[in-house]
């Protein structure tokens, strides 16, 4: 994902970061950022009006691989 350089080009701590999420501190966005947790939609919804990326583009590599199994069932 590009969500630790999506933050550093806006500036933002991750603190900074889970304040615009409506979270309590940076330790879910550490998580995010280092692939422990996947956000559910409505914080990527959230990543996407901040950072003004799509959200397949800020989570690319996870978009990637979800299109694969997509593509590989629809194949079935």
């Amino acid at each position: 994902n590009y969500l630790r350089a999506n933050r550093k080009r806006l500036v933002l701590s991750q603190d900074e970061t889970a304040f615009l999420l409506g979270t309590e501190s940076g330790t879910q966005i550490s998580r995010h950022e280092n692939f422990v947790r996947v956000p559910n939609l409505e914080m990527a919804l959230a990543y996407e009006a901040i950072f003004r990326k799509p959200a397949r583009e800020i989570f690319d590599g996870l978009y990637q691989r979800i299109e694969g199994e997509v593509a590989t069932r629809a194949k079935r």
